[in-house]
């Protein structure tokens, strides 16, 4: 398996959608269970916003300098759990209820089974593709 090619890039996808959704319900279960436990600096509550914003930062940073197959793992992973925790204190930010949740649970699922069927359909196209040009190949000998 080339690790530029295809079925590694759908498990980065999944190991960001697994670790953002589990940062994100981490996240709330614990604000939820301890919410008088809180980052003070400079009497301002630093939100876990911050935490997320520089996860996928590092994240970002990790996958374009190193293309190692370990790296790009956490980076993916990097990336997913700053994504969960943002997603986590933007729902708290904006006050919805169990529907954003869902909704935003939904949205991530619904990307990656696009991205996962548009390019499963796209290799099943190339080897149609191959097939076919296999069938002419086949066909000129025939006829020599």
């Amino acid at each position: 398996m080339d690790f530029l090619g295809r079925k590694f890039k759908i498990g980065l996808l999944i190991i960001v959608v697994i670790s953002s959704v589990t940062a994100f319900l981490v996240a709330r279960v614990f604000t939820s269970a301890n919410p008088e436990i809180v980052l003070i600096a400079r009497g301002e509550h630093i939100h876990h916003f911050w935490y997320g914003l520089v996860l996928i930062s590092v994240g970002g940073w990790l996958a374009i300098v190193n293309k190692g197959l370990k790296t790009q793992r956490f980076a993916a992973t990097f990336v997913g759990v700053g994504i969960g925790l943002i997603t986590e204190e933007f729902e708290l930010l904006l006050q919805f209820e169990l529907q954003a949740i869902i909704l935003l649970v939904g949205a991530y699922s619904l990307i990656a089974v696009y991205k996962i069927v548009k390019i499963q359909t796209s290799k099943f196209y190339r080897n149609v593709e191959k097939l076919r040009m296999n069938a002419l190949n086949i066909a000129e000998i025939e006829k020599e």
